[in-house]
């Protein structure tokens, strides 16, 4: 019977850093700034997990990029929260959580749409509920505001409810170390699906075909409200909500443009020995359907989308009166 060879702690924290390495490689988007900030480490030295730890930040910040990280766990404290009795009253509504879309409309056909993120699965489907108490409306505020983003696949299917015919985006993804797969979103009349294309010989493009939501929303003019924190999925909206417009029929009302944020991220857990590492990896590009790309923030590259009216100062109402201002002029 074979001894079971012991595994020194510098082994595990090796094993634990080459194992980041390796979850970087298979997912972070940019290759060559990973293959340079590697070889800007060369080979770190270190005996334990600290080290190892150490030698993982440092790697991440040689990327160069922000939102690639080490997700730290908040510490426990041991302090014990005693459970609420069972008799006690409910949550009042002013408590409860605010709901991710609001929408209104007047009765002179004017109606108003806002969206405060995409972070939640499901979100077509209570927008939907939402477009149908609206769908007769003449014209449309879509309030955007604030919307960091979120989920893409979210702000896609929504945009199908906005979209009757047309390119909705591509998003492209790291799927394997030297693998990009492309995703090009379209919608027609009766399908709602994904043109995907993988590099590599023997790779056949295939396509993925979603539930089609009903296009309630489309046709009509429309304003877009956004400020410097309508980003990611936010700006997809926004920007494939303009690119699929007719001449005329959408316009942007804002305090200023918007951060340019073109790249998501995923979340992947790194186990190695029992050694446990968190990660935020940056794994996809997205690109508008003419094919723009809006950058990374500005850490390399920035293309904001600029709103047409500019509003300063906006504390809310002040946009909200320039954005029914701009509705009115499209409606005449």
């Amino acid at each position: 019977m074979k001894q079971k060879q012991r595994i020194s702690e510098r082994q595990r924290a090796l094993a634990l850093y080459h194992a980041v390495v390796q979850a970087l490689r298979s997912n972070f988007y940019d290759r060559d700034r990973l293959e340079r900030a590697l070889a800007a480490e060369k080979r770190p030295r270190f005996g334990d997990e600290t080290g190892a730890l150490a030698a993982i930040d440092r790697l991440l910040a040689a990327l160069g990029d922000t939102y690639t990280e080490r997700l730290v766990e908040p510490s426990q404290t041991s302090v014990k929260v005693q459970p609420a009795p069972q008799s006690e009253a409910p949550q009042s509504p002013d408590q409860s959580e605010p709901e991710e879309i609001r929408a209104v409309i007047g009765g002179n056909g004017i109606a108003y749409m806002h969206i405060a993120n995409f972070d939640k699965p499901g979100l077509r489907d209570r927008l939907i509920a939402k477009a149908l108490k609206i769908k007769d409306h003449r014209g449309l505020i879509l309030d955007l505001r604030n919307n960091r983003g979120g989920r893409m696949d979210e702000a896609l299917a929504v945009l199908a409810v906005f979209i009757e015919n047309g390119v909705l985006g591509t998003i492209k993804n790291r799927t394997e170390p030297g693998v990009i797969e492309s995703r090009r979103f379209c919608v027609n009349d009766t399908q709602f699906f994904a043109e995907v294309e993988v590099e590599g010989p023997g790779k056949a493009p295939r396509h993925i075909f979603f539930d089609r939501p009903p296009c309630l929303l489309g046709g009509r003019p429309l304003v877009i409200l956004i400020n410097s924190r309508t980003a990611s999925a936010a700006e997809m909206l926004t920007a494939s909500l303009v690119e699929n417009s007719e001449p005329g029929k959408v316009t942007l009302v804002g305090s200023d443009s918007t951060p340019g944020k073109g790249i998501g991220q995923v979340d992947v857990e790194v186990c190695k020995f029992g050694s446990r590492v968190k990660l935020r990896i940056t794994r996809s590009h997205w690109f508008t359907p003419s094919g723009q790309w809006l950058g990374d923030c500005g850490q390399t590259v920035r293309e904001s989308i600029e709103p047409e009216v500019v509003v300063e100062g906006d504390s809310g109402i002040e946009g909200l009166t320039a954005a029914r201002a701009a509705l009115d002029k499209l409606l005449s």
